[in-house]
């Protein structure tokens, strides 16, 4: 009867909508999409290095901070002061060292983060589970689809608020937990 047809009635102050499960059904999997695109991107978002190039390095002003591994696994933090063609020279609490080019594994840069990127992303990804899982829950609940009156309203964005806390705090726990750093250079 109501076959692909999106049908809006208007009855005693609030709006009832009527939807196919077809398009209730596409709705879930786009969301599920959208959210497994957004946290792919987030983790593949990142500039690569090129293996053995050591330009990025070369432009470094001097005493930035660096965190160097050499190839025999060793790794400390130090501060960056000149790059020779066959050598690294970096300043270090005892003094100056110089580290041979070809003992250098990795150069990273230690970034600074806020929580801030990842506390909005998990508020809004929360906020919009909560809302939705909502709504498609009483999608299920009734027999005619959802209703959006004035109650349901409240509902669903108390969910959406619920939601939003639980991803605020799983976001800015994860951005936290994960050190960021820009390699530098990479053997």
């Amino acid at each position: 009867m109501l076959n692909n047809v999106r049908t809006f009635s208007r009855t005693s102050n609030c709006i009832q909508v009527l939807m196919p499960e077809s398009a209730l059904t596409g709705m879930k999997r786009l969301t599920a999409s959208l959210v497994v695109s957004i946290l792919w991107l987030s983790a593949t978002a990142q500039a690569q290095v090129i293996r053995g190039r050591w330009e990025k390095v070369a432009s470094l002003p001097e005493s930035a901070k660096i965190n160097i591994t050499l190839t025999t696994g060793q790794k400390f933090e130090t501060e960056f002061k000149e790059l020779l063609s066959d050598a690294l020279i970096v300043n270090t609490p005892s003094g100056e060292l110089r580290i041979a080019k070809s003992d250098v594994l990795t150069i990273v840069r230690p970034g600074r983060d806020s929580l801030r990127n990842g506390a909005l992303i998990g508020t809004g990804i929360g906020f919009g589970a909560g809302f939705l899982g909502l709504a498609a829950f009483n999608a299920k609940a009734t027999a005619s689809g959802p209703i959006w009156d004035q109650e349901a309203i409240g509902y669903y964005l108390t969910a959406g608020l619920i939601g939003a806390g639980i991803g605020l705090a799983t976001g800015s726990t994860l951005d936290a937990v994960r050190k960021k750093g820009e390699v530098l250079y990479r053997r």
